[in-house]
Order: C-alpha cells, then sequence, then structure tokens
C-alpha cells in the first residue's frame, strides 16, 4: 500500500478481534508478525513467531515477543485466558494445524476465548508462496466443537463451544492509492465488495 498508508480496514478488523479478548488478562497472539494486534494492549499480550526479524522488530518496539514454534509453545498448561491465532494456520500442513490446535487446547485455560482467522480458497489464495492449504471453517469445528465423530488425525485434547463465525470480504476495488485509502476507509462501515476472503472464529473452551 506504501509508506505513510493508514490501513482503516487492517485497524477495524483487529479492533473487532479484541473485543472478544478485551477481558483477557494474559492473552497469546500466536504468529505475531511485528506486533500490530499486541499493539492494542501491550500488557496483556505476550507475542510468538519464528520469524527473527519480526521478534527483533517487537523488541525495539518493546513488546513482550518470544521467538518459538506454533507447534510447540513454550508456555505451561492453562497459562493464558486467551489466544489470538491471525493468519497462520494456512501457512501450516494438516498434522502442523493439528498440532498447533492442540498446543492452544493445552496452553489455554477453560473457559479461555481463542479467536483465530484465516483465508479461504479464493483466486489470489496460492499468489503467497508460503500458503500450504486452506481450511475452511467446518474442518476447524469439527475438530474443535463436535464430539464424538471420527477424526483422522484425533482428538485435540480439548473441547470448545462456537461462539461466533463471522466472515471478511474483499475491499471495493479502487484503481489508484486514494482509491484504495477510500476503499480502506468505507470498510470499517459496512461497505466492502461481496466476495468473501476470510473468516474468523471465536471460540471458548469447555
Amino acid at each position: 500500500m506504501g509508506i505513510g498508508f493508514k490501513n482503516y480496514q487492517q485497524e477495524y478488523l483487529l479492533k473487532r478481534e479484541f473485543f472478544y479478548l478485551k477481558d483477557c488478562k494474559k492473552i497469546l497472539d500466536i504468529g505475531c508478525g511485528e506486533g500490530e494486534f499486541m499493539r492494542l494492549s501491550p500488557k496483556n499480550i505476550i507475542g510468538i513467531d519464528s520469524n527473527k526479524k519480526s521478534i527483533q522488530i517487537c523488541r525495539k518496539n518493546k513488546l513482550n515477543v518470544v521467538l518459538g514454534e506454533a507447534t510447540k509453545l513454550p508456555f505451561a498448561n492453562n497459562f493464558f485466558d486467551g489466544v489470538h491465532c491471525c493468519h497462520v494456520i494456512e501457512h501450516m500442513y494438516p498434522s502442523q494445524a493439528h498440532k498447533m490446535l492442540s498446543e492452544v487446547s493445552r496452553v489455554l485455560k477453560k473457559n479461555g476465548i481463542f479467536l483465530l482467522s484465516t483465508p479461504i480458497l479464493w483466486h489470489g489464495f496460492y499468489n503467497d508462496f508460503t500458503h500450504i492449504k486452506p481450511y475452511n471453517p467446518e474442518s476447524l469445528i469439527r475438530y474443535l466443537c463436535v464430539e464424538g465423530k471420527e477424526k483422522t488425525l484425533g482428538e485435540v485434547g480439548g473441547r470448545f463451544e462456537l461462539l461466533d463465525l463471522y466472515w471478511r470480504y474483499r475491499p471495493v476495488p479502487m484503481p489508484t492509492k486514494a482509491g484504495r485509502i477510500i476503499s480502506s476507509f468505507l470498510y470499517q462501515y459496512g461497505l466492502h465488495g461481496l466476495r468473501r476472503d476470510a473468516y474468523t472464529l471465536v471460540l471458548r473452551k469447555s
């Protein structure tokens, strides 16, 4: 988008996610990147990422971060009140995704909130070389929420209640930089394209 571009769409979506976690005293941000979500509550959020450069940027901005893998979280059982995971699982093979979900269940307290956002298979999904596969919401709900249904990779070690599922949409396409800023601004007021490209799951650990 260019230096100095304020992404109103991203800001709106991050704040919408944080709304579900605002009462959590201790939150883990898996795949924290450069700390965009963490800045909403620096005292309450611990970030983890496998990218050393991202970790360096977070530390430079005095954010609480750990270098590590989502599939092997370096935290004790029942440590967090909330877990945030945005645009991470689509970079994983199914066995890795299953392990991450198991780790989330392990470190999350009973009644803790788990929020996961990920893209679906839209025409631009594989433009990112690191995208491995999309995970539709039904597959995640099956592993996290449905009891007794046969699961090829086994249970994730916990049960969750689905609180919300909401879709994300492509912004209204506009060709110029000014147009993209306007499109991003309008998104927060529900003025966007009709095409879905991602979704957010909000779950509570039983």
